[in-house]
């Protein structure tokens, strides 16, 4: 039984699939709705786009599609019928422009066999615009590169957008390439770039291709070398006294591992080689200098090239110092030949100064010998030549030989003085037979009056005080010249070392002040500068000392002669002419009034105490006041030929007959 029932189910399970199967044919009562499925889609800016509507039905006949709501920013085409699939329709929708929005919309419906249309359903549309998008496949590679030199790599950029791609480009300084770039979509281009570099160092630069992709973004990175390299860079050319020539040395170094041929570059008063080859990986030294004969300021610059690389050194030097020459006489002797006992006669030396600074000097004359600038400072301007009387007027007979000193700058010369002595009452007598010279005339030390070598030099100069009057100055050939007292009969014995040092401090230094008006706990002032300076002032300025004092004492120094000893005595005056200034917390500002233009001061400075002593003398310096002004020669030339055209020209007129006379 229970056999025939389950045959008997299955019978009737196979007739209803059977019936289901058939030919496909349904009730009239049977109604069969579809339903149409939501779309999106993608498209580019201003291109069309192929959509397949979906619909589900139940039947495999062909389904109909129908457009309900049409896109704003688009068309579209008729509806078509997919070729494989009867639930499914094509449409293409073709987008307005790049100036359209890049979403829309639009629905459809579906049907079946001219039954119901479903709901609409939705096609949703999202676009983008065709433009290029740049990605670097191959980075250049540029290792260490000579400035002058280059190198060279290769860029490989791809196009992966839907538009073609054109830019001009910009390359940073160092850096070249082409002008302008193409790149077609879905296109690889290759383009070479070239490294020079402009200055040594590391040389980085980024730039983006396609601004904000982030793919085209090109990172090129060199570094420069010098090829040549110049030391120093700035050159102060040192003097030689012994040549005169002022020079320095160029040290330049090759850098390359082949020759390298230079070019060198220079002022016109500069002497320096004007090309040299400098062999690889090595060094050479370059002399640069001015000649003897230039002494005025330099100040220059030196250009050094080398395969298209330069160099810039600067080059300067100061005046060539100051240089004292004695042109006349050139052998160093000066010959009164013979003279006559108590006559002045005189002979001129010729002083010239062949520096580049200003040279002051002084010119030191034995006893009976007297020069023309005896205790006074003789300024010689750059190049300035000067003629210098020395004076004679001698009480002894027979030979008299001195020398004649010049001091000034860094040299000291030595004139020999000599001449022979014939009596007064003779003056036409023969001369007397050559003797031999005697010791010139040697002053008794102030101190002791002996001229016996002391045993050894004391730790302080010896305190003097002689009857010290100031040198009058020798007088023209055509004055009388100064009467001096007559020396002793007895010859002076010549100096000794002692001797000879404690009249060098005398005449440098000046007496030395006792010791009961020092005040030792008051500090020296180091240094003094110059602030300004006119022609009948100047203002100087120095550091306060630690222990600042009650006051100051300013000194100037003036030569004077001392007659017995014939010694040149430094004697330091006190200036009271003179106020302070306001200035710096840290400085004392003074300036001094009351002086002569064109003149030369040596000062000094000393703190002073409540009880009236003195500190050390600061170092010595010298201030001189420039010259003042006066009415060119020019300017009295041209008024003097403005009156004489005006007189012309009013006599003209007169003889004219421009004026009439009553």
């Amino acid at each position: 039984m229970l056999l025939a029932l389950t045959a008997l189910t299955s019978g009737m399970a196979l007739a209803d699939v059977k019936l289901r199967a058939g030919d496909g044919k349904r009730s009239k009562d049977d109604v069969f709705i579809p339903e149409a499925r939501d779309v999106s889609a993608s498209f580019v800016a201003g291109n069309a786009v192929d959509i397949e509507l979906i619909g589900t039905v139940g039947t495999l006949k062909q389904a109909d599609f129908v457009v309900r709501q049409l896109p704003e920013h688009g068309t579209l085409t008729n509806l078509r019928p997919h070729p494989r699939e009867s639930n499914k329709s094509l449409i293409t929708y073709t987008h307005a422009g790049e100036q359209a929005s890049l979403t829309d919309r639009f629905t459809y419906s579906v049907r079946v066999d001219g039954g119901p249309f479903s709901a609409p359903a939705t096609v949703t549309l999202r676009g983008q615009r065709m433009e290029p998008i740049l990605s670097i496949v191959k980075m250049p590679s540029f290792g260490r590169v000579f400035l002058g030199g280059e190198a060279s790599g290769t860029v490989s950029v791809r196009n992966m957008g839907r538009a073609p791609y054109r830019m001009n480009m910009v390359w940073s300084e160092g850096w070249s390439g082409p002008p302008t770039l193409e790149v077609n979509p879905g296109d690889t281009v290759d383009f070479q770039l070239i490294f020079k570099p402009v200055r040594p160092g590391e040389v980085r630069h980024e730039i983006e291709l396609q601004p904000g992709v982030k793919t085209s973004k090109l990172t090129l990175f060199g570094e420069g070398l010098r090829a040549l390299t110049v030391s120093p860079g700035y050159l102060t050319l040192d003097y030689n006294r012994t040549t005169g020539v002022r020079s320095g040395i160029l040290t330049l170094v090759n850098g390359r591992s082949d020759p390298m041929k230079v070019t060198i570059k220079f002022p016109i008063r500069l002497l320096a080689p004007a090309t040299l080859e400098i062999p690889p990986q090595q060094k050479a030294e370059v002399l640069l200098q001015l000649p003897a004969t230039d002494v005025p300021q330099f100040l220059g610059e030196v250009v050094v090239e080398a395969d298209g690389v330069s160099e810039k050194v600067a080059v300067q030097s100061r005046p060539k110092p100051a240089e004292l020459k004695v042109v006349s006489p050139e052998k160093g002797t000066l010959d009164f030949g013979q003279v006559t006992q108590r006559k002045a006669t005189s002979r001129d030396i010729i002083l010239a100064n062949t520096g580049g600074e200003l040279l002051v000097v002084e010119v030191q004359a034995r006893n009976p010998y007297v020069s023309e600038f005896s205790g006074q400072a003789l300024r010689l301007e750059p190049g300035q030549q000067r003629s210098v009387k020395v004076f004679l007027k001698s009480e002894s007979l027979g030979n008299v030989i001195s020398d004649l000193r010049i001091i000034g700058g860094a040299s000291e010369s030595v004139v020999t003085l000599k001449s022979y002595v014939r009596e007064l009452a003779a003056p036409d007598a023969a001369p007397a037979p050559p003797v031999v010279a005697a010791a010139p005339a040697a002053p008794v030390t102030p101190s002791t009056g002996d001229s016996q070598p002391d045993p050894a030099p004391t730790a302080s100069p010896v305190a003097v005080t002689p009857a010290v009057a100031p040198v009058a100055v020798a007088p023209s050939p055509a004055a009388t010249p100064v009467r001096r007292s007559a020396p002793s009969d007895t010859p002076r014995a010549p100096l000794n070392n002692v001797q000879s040092a404690l009249a060098a401090y005398l005449a440098t230094e000046g007496l030395p002040m006792p010791s009961s008006s020092i005040n030792p706990h008051l500090d020296r002032v180091n240094s003094v500068e110059l602030v300004d300076r006119e022609t009948s002032n100047f203002t100087i300025a120095w550091k306060k000392p630690g222990v600042a004092p009650a006051g100051w004492a300013l000194e100037t120094a003036s030569m004077s002669k001392d007659e017995r000893s014939n010694l040149f005595i430094k004697t330091w005056n006190r200036v009271n002419h003179w106020k302070t200034v306001s200035g710096d917390n840290d400085k004392v500002v003074v300036k001094v009034l009351a002086l002569r233009p064109a003149s030369q001061y040596e000062m000094r400075v000393r703190g002073v105490d409540r009880d009236g002593k003195f500190s050390e003398p600061s170092p010595i310096f010298v201030v001189t006041t420039p010259e003042p002004w006066r009415v060119p020669a020019w300017a009295w030339r041209g008024m003097l030929v403005s009156a004489l055209l005006v007189v012309i020209y009013m006599l003209w007129r007169a003889r004219r007959g421009d004026f009439e006379f009553a």
